[in-house]
């Protein structure tokens, strides 16, 4: 399945709408997740502890970092939900920014009945990060936010991985482009070749 998170600015507010396009097979599923308190913060935060979004009557604590909401069903076997946000303005340059109280939700999926649960490709938490304020406005934007979203949140991160992630940014570019190509990287592989010999 897919899964969308948008968050946009209404008044004083923010509205954020996370909106998941699952297998019919999975049932109904369960938001687990945790909140960033700050734009730049790793460390989930239980959103009981939150007071600046307005959480649904179902909102269930796990522990003193995470929650778990049910995602509710909408039309065309679309499950979602929606969260309002208190907000503030901030001045960027010359241009006025809502920025919502709260940094971003770090969140994966488990279903309802049952032990399964449904991650990200690489097997980690997905994180989505509501200020917008320094990013990168110009064309590729959303590849500027990953970067700058992997480069600030993991732990870890070697060469290897960082160039991995390069040929996975142009991939997506490519299958989103209508049809335009980049100049094809090498894999890895190929561009990085072991000498086995001895040192003399």
């Amino acid at each position: 399945g897919t899964m969308d998170v948008a968050c946009m600015s209404e008044g004083d507010k923010a509205k954020v709408e996370i909106r998941a396009w699952l297998k019919p097979s999975l049932g109904d599923c369960l938001l687990h997740f945790g909140v960033f308190e700050k734009p730049q913060s790793r460390q989930w935060t239980s959103a009981t502890h939150i007071k600046s979004v307005q959480w649904p009557s179902d909102l269930t604590k796990v522990d003193e970092k995470a929650c778990r909401m049910k995602l509710q069903k909408m039309e065309g076997g679309i499950h979602g939900i929606d969260l309002t946000v208190t907000a503030h303005a901030e001045k960027e340059d010359a241009e006025t920014l809502i920025e919502p109280d709260i940094g971003g939700l770090g969140f994966v999926l488990k279903t309802m009945h049952g032990d399964t649960w449904i991650k990200p490709t690489d097997g980690g938490d997905a994180t989505v990060r509501f200020s917008s304020k320094g990013r990168w406005k110009g064309p590729w934007a959303q590849v500027a936010d990953k970067i700058v979203e992997q480069e600030t949140t993991w732990n870890q991160m070697s060469l290897k991985r960082r160039y991995e992630n390069c040929l996975d940014f142009v991939e997506q570019w490519e299958k989103n482009s209508q049809g335009l190509q980049m100049r094809r990287l090498a894999s890895w592989t190929t561009l990085v070749q072991v000498d086995s010999s001895k040192a003399v």
